[in-house]
């Protein structure tokens, strides 16, 4: 078990840049989701193949072999993209209300994800005691982790919901404000 939490503690640091980097992707299309989808189509080179293809390995040894091989395999993975994207690390963004907002969704639907994951393997261990679907968890987190600008873009959906309702609250307000001052 202790391989399990050293591997998502690996897991969340590496997603702490990924997820700046696909926000950047986001901010740089002024929080577009639709000019920013069609960015990553035009680009999935620089979006899709990188050393995380390697990641696709994890999954193969997830099918194979033991959790505490598997846990080994993630924190030496993660450790290794982590060091490769801070070494690679520019500078530091400006930080908006968009791309907090973005940001704390994105995190919120990974916890989402990953305790998902972990209630259904619980579940599943508490029924069936000789079936074994660590993997599974394996196999959603890395996948969740690859597709990271998906989950990037869904999570500026939410944002532009919570900013349009923002907006009307406030111009709203503002006309109330008004009719008090006449």
């Amino acid at each position: 078990m202790i391989f399990f939490f050293i591997s998502l503690s690996t897991y969340l640091c590496y997603l702490i840049l990924k997820t700046d980097k696909s926000l950047a992707i986001l901010e740089h299309e002024k929080f577009s989701v639709v000019k920013s989808f069609q960015w990553i189509l035009k680009n999935p080179k620089k979006v899709f193949l990188n050393f995380e293809l390697l990641a696709f390995i994890l999954i193969v040894i997830a099918l194979n072999s033991e959790a505490k091989v598997m846990g080994i395999c993630m924190i030496i993975f993660y450790i290794f993209m982590f060091l490769w994207m801070f070494n690679g690390y520019k500078k530091m963004p400006k930080f908006n209300s968009d791309m907090v907002r973005t940001g704390i969704i994105t995190f919120i639907l990974y916890i989402l994800i990953i305790v998902g994951c972990m209630l259904v393997y619980n579940q599943s261990q508490q029924e069936f005691l000789i079936y074994d679907d660590r993997w599974l968890y394996y196999i959603i987190v890395i996948l969740a982790m690859y597709f990271n600008c998906f989950i990037v873009l869904i999570s500026a959906l939410f944002n532009n919901v919570i900013r349009f309702v923002i907006g009307k609250f406030t111009s709203s307000k503002k006309k109330t404000i008004k009719r008090k001052q006449k």
